[in-house]
């Protein structure tokens, strides 16, 4: 049976070891190390399988820069699952914890550069329908949001910029 839980120390090798199996490389793995390093890590949770990590999400601040001024709302990524344990449903549950621990701290507007297809389900939606793009090159049907209440991207409009260790991934 597979557990959700919050990420500890423990769990940290487990969490690099996912990564890597899930994207081939170490890019995203550093990226997380670096995120958690610095204190940017909103919500880290792993998929225990039997005690060992087989899926991990992570979400941290993005700022969206309008007239100079600056509003906090949070990205969703990386998610990996373990190739063996991928198509079993694991990637949604970490979504959806993930979601629900920023929905439960306060946080408003999810942003996340992924394929619309597994995203929309969550109730993501193009992000530049509300007047939002990522302030890097891509195409514009994969840059999506999810507000977690009602309105909560109302009036804010702009260019979302992510940590500067995405710009390594």
């Amino acid at each position: 049976m597979i557990e959700i839980i919050a990420e500890n120390a423990d769990h940290q090798d487990g969490v690099r070891a996912v990564h890597r199996q899930a994207f081939g490389g170490d890019a995203e793995s550093a990226l997380v190390d670096r995120l958690r390093d610095e204190g940017q890590l909103i919500v880290s949770k792993v998929a225990l399988l039997s005690g060992h990590v087989v899926g991990h999400v992570a979400i941290s601040p993005v700022s969206v820069v309008r007239n100079r001024l600056c509003v906090q709302t949070a990205g969703l990524g990386p998610v990996a699952v373990i190739p063996d344990y991928q198509r079993q449903g694991i990637g949604g549950r970490l979504v959806d914890a993930g979601l629900h621990a920023c929905a439960g701290r306060g946080w408003g507007v999810v942003f996340v550069l992924g394929e619309p297809e597994f995203y929309t389900r969550f109730g993501f939606s193009p992000a530049d329908a509300h007047g939002l793009g990522w302030d890097q090159p891509a195409p514009p049907e994969f840059f999506l949001l999810k507000e977690l209440y009602a309105g909560a991207a109302g009036g804010v409009t702009g260019a979302v910029s992510y940590h500067p260790a995405f710009a390594a991934v």
